[in-house]
Formats: C-alpha cells, structure tokens, sequence
C-alpha cells in the first residue's frame, strides 16, 4: 500500500548515455526514467554486442520491478524540457538461461525417475520384513540359505539405476527434438515402479530368485501378464465369477486401464468403463467388464458429457465392435444422457452409417423415433449434418414419421 512501481513483463533496456535516453524519450512531454542500481540489481552491459554500440546499452531481464523513488521533476536537458522519474531497480535474479529453459524438460524428467528410484528401494526394503517374505522363504530353503531374495533385490536396484543413468545421459536436445521420444520416455518412467514391484511379487508367488535376478524387468512383466491371461481364461471356464473378477482386475490393474477399482473415476467424472468406450478397444471393454464394472456407469461430472455411457462414446466414435460387444453386455441402446441423448442421436449425427445401421436394428422404431430435451431427433441430426447415407438407413426404419418430427424451434 502507498507503494508506486510496476514490473517489465520483458526484457528491459536501458542506457548510460542520457542523450540517447533523451532521443528515444519522444517530443510530447518527452519522459526519462532515471534508475538508481546497487551492486545486486544490475543489468549486463551490452555495448560490445549491441548494433548501437555508442548507446551504451544496459539490458535487465523480464520480469524486473521498477519502484518509484522519489518526486517527479521537470528539467531542462539540452534545449527539451523533460520529465525525469526517479525509480530503482530490483532485477528478477531467478530468471532462468536459455539453456536452463531448454533442459527444464530433462531436468524434471531425470527428478522424477531419481524420486521414483527413492521410492522403489524404500518398498522393496519395507516388503523383505513382510509377513509374506517370511511365508515365502520358509518354503523356500536355499534361497533363505543363500540370501538368493537379497541378490535379487540388489539386482533389481541396480536394473533401475540404469534406467536412470540412461535417461542422465541424454542431453537437453534429445528431450526437446521430439515430443514421441519424450512421451516414451514419460511412459517408461511411469511404468518402471510397476515393472520393479512386479518383479518382486512374482518371486513371491513362487518364481525363482536366482533365474529372476539375470531376468530384465521388462522381460518378468510381460511373462506375468501372459500368466495372467491364462489364469483369466482357466478362471472364465469356472462357474464362480468371483475368481474371474479377481483376476480381470489384476490384469487391468497391471495394463493401467484401472488404478484400484471399477468404481473410481476420472478427471471428467468418468469410470474406467465409460473412459475405454473411447479407445476402439474390444478387448480393454472385456477386460473391465470381466473385472465388474457395470455397463451402465455413466460420466458423474457436469459438463457437456454428463451421464454418457461408455456406449455413447463407441457410438459417437464409430467403433462398431465396441457398440457390439457393449450391446451384446447388455447395455440398453434407448439410454438417455443429461441432455436427452440416445447412442443412435450421437451416432447419426457424427455421420457414423455402420453403427446407426446396428442401433437401429437393435433398438427398432422406438430408438430410431426418440429425441432428446431439446426435441431433435437423430434424423434432425444427420439431415443438419449433411450425413445422407445416415438418413437413408433411418428412414427405413422410421419411415415418414421420423421425418415429420419436429424439435422445439419448429424444425423438422
């Protein structure tokens, strides 16, 4: 409060030589800002660099604050009457170098896989006390004996140490060249934990040590989920589906379609399910409907999506497999979203032939000829959109009365 000053979002320029400061201070109630600097606030010199090397010119970096420090006063410098502003200067000291700004994506990259390194050697360390450690090395003799556990432990360590010294060794330039080398990059990191713990846990459900030790991480991960396709299937074959939901659930959580249960949800509300009807992917929807989530759940959040389906977005997208395999679940072709909408309006009116041709024939004349709050219906919808072939598979259904509807402009 009572304080006068602004900051300089850019780069501020300045000169020692007042007749240049006067020549660039303009005619009209020409203004000179005159800045007081101390031994930490100071600009750097670029006389020897600037392409007007007798301006003198002094540059600061963005971001400086310029308080003022003293009463304006009216002065007569070389024939001009001008206006001098007294001011001090606090430069922006944590600015960062062009170089610091290039590898800020390397250096939060590398920081992150360090802290993941962290956390892996605490948890392996914590889990070698475990109760179920102990279980596994009384059945296992040579390996408590021997201290095969601990070998393998530190060969896992040291596999992640490697990892981050690789990722170390790249330079500032590789991380900025190409964004999908960086964003493989980001995915090794996020999986490495996994990959680590897993390697764990599977000597723990009975994997030997010693052959696990000279195994790759990524190696044990891929070997544990084929293990776990095969469980799933022997499981599929049972009557009891609890078995087959453990496993599925395993299996999603290792495959990062889920992170702990069917009920979570996303940023936009959405639960695994309603997430996957997005990707086209058959077998991820199996997967999570094999694990429990319901084929019902819809998005929860406000916002244009709000109680969309999973079978909503496959048919909003064109994915003709997912709308079968979803449909075939059970899902109900004639559910509403918040705003009215049915599988076959968001499907006619993104153009997408294939699926309406399936939704209509699953949800006959009752599907074809609903419209949603606003009174369209998904002939409305394909005709604004110029989707004819759409129309032409509609109509076949719906017959003239579909073209008769009318939503609540007057429209047909």
């Amino acid at each position: 409060f009572g304080v006068r000053g602004g900051v300089e979002f850019g780069l501020m320029s300045t000169t020692e030589d007042l007749s240049a400061a006067v020549f660039y201070a303009g005619t009209n109630m020409p203004t000179v800002f005159k800045i007081s600097v101390g031994a930490v606030d100071r600009g750097a010199s670029l006389e020897r660099l600037s392409q007007y090397r007798g301006e003198k010119e002094i540059l600061y970096p963005p971001m400086s604050y310029l308080e003022v420090t003293g009463e304006t006063r009216m002065v007569n410098i070389r024939g001009k009457v001008t206006r001098v502003v007294s001011l001090s200067v606090n430069a922006n000291q944590t600015c960062g170098t062009i170089e610091e700004v290039l590898g800020s994506r390397r250096a939060l990259h590398v920081a992150m896989l360090e802290n993941y390194a962290l956390e892996i050697k605490g948890e392996l360390a914590a889990r070698l006390d475990s109760e179920e450690v102990k279980q596994r090395l009384g059945r296992d003799y040579f390996a408590k004996h021997h201290g095969h556990h601990l070998k393998m432990v530190a060969a896992i360590s040291k596999e992640v140490e490697r990892v981050v010294d690789t990722h170390k060794a790249r330079d500032a330039k590789w991380y900025n060249e190409d964004d999908g080398q960086y964003e493989g990059s980001i995915k090794v990191a996020m999986q490495l934990k996994q990959m680590a713990l897993g390697k764990f846990k599977h000597w723990l459900e009975g994997a030997d040590a010693v052959a696990l030790g000279k195994e790759p991480m990524h190696v044990v991960r891929r070997k544990a989920l084929a293990e776990l396709h095969r469980r799933l299937k022997d499981a599929q074959r049972l009557p009891v589906s609890e078995g087959v939901r453990a496993v599925a659930l395993e299996l999603c959580t290792e495959l990062g379609l889920l992170v702990k249960s069917v009920d979570e949800t996303n940023e936009e509300g959405e639960p695994p399910l309603v997430a996957a009807g997005s990707g086209g992917n058959v077998w991820a929807l199996e997967l999570l409907l094999a694990a429990g989530c319901e084929v019902e759940s819809s998005a929860s959040k406000d916002g244009v999506h709000h109680g969309w389906t999973s079978l909503h977005w496959a048919s909003l997208l064109g994915h003709k497999g997912s709308v079968t395999c979803l449909v075939e679940a059970g899902a109900d072709v004639h559910a509403k979203t918040e705003a009215g909408e049915t599988c076959l309006t968001v499907a006619a009116g993104a153009g997408q032939s294939e699926v309406v041709k399936y939704l209509a024939e699953k949800g006959g004349v009752e599907l074809v000829l609903a419209v949603d709050s606003e009174g369209r219906s998904c002939a409305f919808l394909a005709a604004r959109e110029g989707h004819d072939e759409v129309l032409r598979v509609l109509i076949e259904v719906g017959g003239t009365e579909l073209l008769m509807l009318r939503e609540k402009g007057g429209r047909s």
